[in-house]
């Protein structure tokens, strides 16, 4: 298949714009992105330079109250992890790979800490549906 690039030309050059003009383009725009690439390469930025205003105002939350507290109280904590880290006893025989998964979780919470993302995952989905 030809490329766009290709084809593009052609229909200018059908059109009357003459090969030297599409060459000199092609070159003024090759050296202007091979001199911005060679800019890339030592300029530093800072987060600041890259964000818009748009985002600066979003970044003042207090504007938006979204201050207020969203957490649980241990105790809340502790019995949603323990209903969410217990097998069903009742439930059959378990893979023993999927016993010693609920088993560290359950230690997870007991301690409180070494608690994976998918525990905490489903603790934070827990507590919305509580």
């Amino acid at each position: 298949m030809k490329p766009c690039r290709d084809k593009y030309r052609e229909e200018l050059i059908s059109q009357g714009i003459p090969e030297a003009k599409l060459r000199a383009l092609e070159v003024n725009c090759e050296t202007k992105m091979e001199e911005a690439y060679g800019k890339s390469k030592s300029l530093t930025f800072t987060k600041e330079q890259w964000m818009t205003e748009e985002w600066a105002k979003i970044k003042k939350y207090e504007k938006f109250d979204y201050g207020n507290a969203t957490g649980v109280d241990a105790a809340t904590f502790n019995k949603i992890g323990k209903l969410i880290t217990h097998l069903p006893k009742d439930g059959g025989k378990f893979h023993p790979q999927i016993v010693k998964i609920f088993d560290a979780r359950e230690k997870s919470i007991d301690e409180g800490k070494g608690i994976d993302w998918g525990t905490a995952e489903a603790l934070a989905f827990a507590t919305l549906i509580d």
